[in-house]
Parts: structure tokens; sequence; C-alpha cells
């Protein structure tokens, strides 16, 4: 298994698992920032297809039939960019 840490900066500490955990994040900053900015992303995006439904759902009540076309792509599209 490849290592992500270098070595040669500092040695991991060995006061128990909470400080060795601290001195991880420290050592891969960059990839820590991404995986709390990809992971943000994504559970504010779970919050997109319920309100797409809604809106299908209140044009299909209204008699509406290209505003629930349109609704409901956005769905899709909506549901495979979560996907991705």
């Amino acid at each position: 298994m490849t290592s992500f840490v270098d070595p040669r900066r500092t040695a991991p500490p060995s006061r128990g698992p909470w400080s060795f955990l601290a001195w991880l994040v420290l050592q891969q900053r960059r990839r820590v920032a991404l995986g709390a900015v990809l992971g943000s992303a994504w559970m504010a995006g779970l919050a997109l297809p319920p309100y797409l439904l809604s809106q299908a759902v209140d044009g299909l009540a209204a008699g509406e039939r290209d505003a629930v076309i349109g609704w409901s792509v956005a769905l899709v599209v909506a549901g495979a960019a979560l996907a991705g």
C-alpha cells in the first residue's frame, strides 16, 4: 500500500489515537479540505430533487404539461449529477 504521508516531515505522535488523527489531518490538509468541500456539496445537492419533484407535482395539479416535462427533465439531470 502506498503511503500518502511524507515520513521526512515529522514522526507521528504516539500519545493516542486523537493526536495521531490530528497529525494525519495536518499532514494531508488539501485532501481533507477537498473531501469536506465535496461532501458538503453532495449533501447540499440532496435537497434539490425533492424540490424539483414538488414543482413537477404542482405543475401536474395545475394542468401545465410543459411545466411538468421541464421539471421532470430537471429532476433527471439533478439525479444524474448527484450520481456522478
